[in-house]
């Protein structure tokens, strides 16, 4: 009986090749965007879950409740606090600080190496993480100070192919030994870093060993180990009762954060260098959101286009139906069809997700792994719910088309009912209403990074690159500059502290004519003469530093317009920090210092002349490339076998919003294949319009109706469904796409404009689908349109 339900099935998907093909490549389509997404999901979703005690772990988050402190949460805090936290709470197993140095020179001998991310962290972080080693003992590596485990490419890159272990390099003045080689570390980790140095430094009287128990001093990423069977619902209370016990002040609290959810909730969390790859748990939640309607529009597809063809196959189930065959069996038959293309558009959508993941994970670093399709458990999801999908999608088709009764299809009066009509109808408004949703988010989020891109950010950053200085190439930092002035292809350099578009440190303040009580905490950065011309920052008031005035760089801080609004000063300038220890000299507009998700803080700037950590150049436009050629000689002259590492401002921008960017253009993505599939449905279904209507439009034509009157008849219906499929995305696109816009402190506001495009977009679409038939239908010969069965 299944043999023949297949050779049956078989048989008719080939007979309609036209309708097979439509249908299969719309599930093809709808499976393939789904399963990209649900890798993404996945891959998000799986973030640092490969350590064992991943539930046990929490990171201790800083909540800095200051005057002048918008973004309150930050990833570090007192780097005193880990080693007290298990001494003064009996829940917690362990603790670990692990400091991010970001990208450092190394040195063996005369030969550099910089590495990717150069971390510190205590001895015991491999107690608490699942990070391999592939040489050295888990629990010694890093008891001894200056000790140092490498990543097993950098290992041979700075070694070769002779055993690392026991050798040492120096890193600025001290020199680093190596007791371990760390295994790849998952892509999935928020924690990534090529070397790890031992935090258990020498307890010497002003060396980095007593900065360490320092609890002014906030710098530390700091993670907890639960016990095992202990529970969190009191830690954050006891982790404030540890702050309290060293006397930190009110306005400082903590928090803690589960493992489980630093890459995918901490968006609004500042000084996170750690997890500077975060993910966001909307976009997970609308990517997944996609999946799903991509699917929806398949399947309706699916529906609508069997239903439709129902009364081609009337006589084939009135015949059946007299020769004995029971309803049960044509539902199973009907059924079977529908699961058979399903599978069917599973192989298909297995070799576009294959050759889709390719473009992906080189266009937009997501990572997708194909070989989670290998795992017993997804197989067998996979394989139900395409099997639930066929069933889904064949079951209206399948009780429709089995109730028939024979005498009428036989007679040909089969489907004279408005109810399967009406039924498709409400399918393809839903699929409309959908694809006008997506295309309407996919705009704003495109308007949103538009904005974000052209938005003055109160700074130039065309044309002008940063380089990091080391204690080494500070030394010669005079010659260099020098020797860079003497290019016309540089305008302007500047040495600062850190540059926009970078987190700013903060430090805290107390403001002229205000309280003692009151607790000031501003974003801080220090900066030359130069640094106002060189980054386009406009001087509102007030004056530059200069080297002219002696007293600038004890005495001297210039302050934004941020920093006035929230003091409250009329009258800036002359006004004074700290008991008069620094006097305001200058107002500087704001410029945005970090994402647009946050306000601009308040920034207090000090005069440092000299060499910084941060060296800026502005190119002339359209001299870049003789720009660099001088700035490499020049590097090469003073630093010999030191290469210089910079980077481009506008580059590093773009790298603040790329997670946006991405979302924006997969969004766009999958908002264009859910058209192209709804179009694939409205397509097929308009051929079934017009082959039902045949006698219809040849009667019309020898009464006289034009080509365009017809084609307007046959397309008026559409349009209509599309008008009221934009009465049911306009308010669900507008709520969406609201809430998505309120993370960001600077926003657009969304227009009727938006809505209108939508709309046309939709009308002309749909149009342009059904005016093929349509045309084809109106241009056809009447008499052989008479003659029609």
């Amino acid at each position: 009986m299944w043999k023949n339900y297949l050779i049956t099935a078989i048989r008719n998907l080939r007979k309609h090749k036209g309708h097979t093909l439509i249908n299969i490549l719309g599930l093809a389509m709808g499976m393939a965007a789904s399963l990209v997404i649900f890798l993404y999901v996945q891959r998000e979703l799986s973030f640092d879950q490969f350590h064992a005690k991943a539930d046990r772990i929490q990171r201790v988050l800083l909540l800095d409740k200051s005057l002048g402190v918008t973004n309150t949460y930050a990833g570090i805090t007192f780097v005193a606090m880990g080693p007290e936290i298990p001494n003064d709470i009996p829940e917690v197993e362990a603790a670990v600080r692990i400091m991010s140095r970001g990208r450092q020179p190394l040195r063996i001998e005369e030969k550099r190496f910089y590495t990717r991310d150069m971390v510190f962290a205590d001895p015991n972080v491999f107690k608490i993480f699942d990070f391999g080693l592939l040489s050295g003992d888990p629990e010694m590596v890093l008891q001894e100070p200056y000790t140092v485990v490498l990543s097993e490419d950098m290992a041979r890159t700075m070694f070769g192919d002779r055993d690392p272990i026991g050798e040492t390099f120096m890193w600025d003045e001290s020199q680093l030994r190596v007791t371990g080689i760390l295994a790849e570390i998952p892509s999935n980790s928020h924690l990534q870093f090529d070397v790890m140095v031992s935090l258990n430094f020498p307890d010497e009287e002003g060396g980095f060993g007593e900065h360490l128990r320092n609890w002014g001093w906030i710098s530390a990423p700091t993670y907890v180990l639960l016990r095992e069977g202990a529970e969190n619902r009191d830690l954050e209370e006891k982790l404030i009762g540890v702050l309290r016990k060293n006397g930190v002040e009110e306005n400082f609290s903590v928090t803690n954060q589960p493992l489980n959810e630093i890459h995918l909730h901490s968006k609004n969390i500042v000084f996170d260098r750690h997890n500077q790859n975060k993910g966001d748990m909307g976009y997970v939640y609308a990517m997944s959101a996609v999946a799903f309607f991509i699917l929806l529009i398949a399947v309706f597809n699916f529906m609508n286009l069997s239903t439709a063809r129902s009364h081609s196959r009337a006589r084939e189930v009135g015949m059946r139906k007299v020769v004995g065959a029971r309803r049960r069996q044509l539902i199973w038959q009907f059924i079977g069809e529908s699961i058979l293309l399903c599978v069917g558009g599973l192989v298909i959508a297995f070799g576009l997700v294959s050759l889709a993941s390719v473009y992906l994970n080189a266009a937009f670093d997501m990572s997708l792994d194909l070989r989670l399709f290998l795992q017993p458990l997804i197989v067998a999801g996979m394989l139900a719910g395409t099997i639930l999908t066929g069933l889904l999608a064949g079951s209206w088709p399948a009780f429709v088309l089995s109730s028939f009764r024979p005498s009428q299809v036989l007679r040909g009066s089969a489907l004279t009912g408005s109810y399967g009509m009406a039924m498709r109808r409400v399918l393809v408004i839903v699929q409309f209403s959908i694809s006008i949703a997506l295309i309407i988010g996919s705009g704003v989020v495109y308007q949103q990074i538009q904005f974000i891109k052209h938005k003055d950010v109160g700074y130039e950053r065309e044309q002008v690159l940063t380089i990091g200085l080391s204690r080494e190439t500070t030394q010669s930092f005079d010659p260099l500059v020098e020797k860079l002035a003497q290019s016309p292809a540089i305008l302007s350099w500047s040495a600062s502290g850190n540059v926009p578009g970078r987190t700013m440190g903060r430090i805290s303040i107390q403001p002229e004519g205000t309280s003692e009580d009151d607790v000031w905490v501003v974003s801080s950065m220090s900066m030359d003469e130069h640094f106002l011309e060189t980054m386009g920052i406009e001087l509102v008031a007030g004056r530059n530093f200069s080297k002219e005035f002696g007293t600038d760089a004890e005495q001297a801080v210039i302050i934004n317009q941020a920093a006035v609004s929230a003091l409250g000063w009329d009258e800036p300038l002359g006004k004074t920090f700290n008991n008069s220890d620094l006097k305001v000299v200058g107002i500087i507009g704001d410029f945005h210092f970090a994402t647009m998700r946050h306000v601009v803080e308040p920034l207090v700037t000090v005069f440092r002349p000299g060499p910084n950590s941060s060296l800026s150049l502005k190119l002339r436009a359209g001299s870049i490339p003789a720009a660099i050629d001088h700035l490499k000689q020049a590097w090469n002259e003073l630093f010999p076998g030191n290469p210089v590492e910079f980077v481009f401002l506008d580059d590093e921008f773009d790298q603040l919003y790329r997670r946006e960017t991405s979302f924006g253009s997969l969004t766009r993505g999958f908002t264009a294949l859910a058209i192209f599939i709804a179009c694939l449905g409205l397509f097929g279904l308009a051929s079934h319009t017009v082959e039902r209507r045949t006698k219809e439009i040849g009667i019309r034509k020898v009464l006289g109706a034009g080509i365009g009157g017809l084609v307007m008849l046959l397309s008026k219906t559409y349009l209509k469904f599309v008008l009221l499929a934009n009465l049911i995305a306009w308010p669900v696109a507008y709520f969406m796409m609201q809430r998505w816009l309120n993370d960001f402190a600077y926003r657009i506001d969304i227009g009727v404009g938006i809505f209108i495009v939508s709309t046309v977009a939709a009308a002309l679409i749909s149009l342009f689908t059904v005016s093929f038939h349509s045309i084809r239908a109106a241009n056809s010969d009447p008499v052989k349109a008479l003659r029609y069965e």
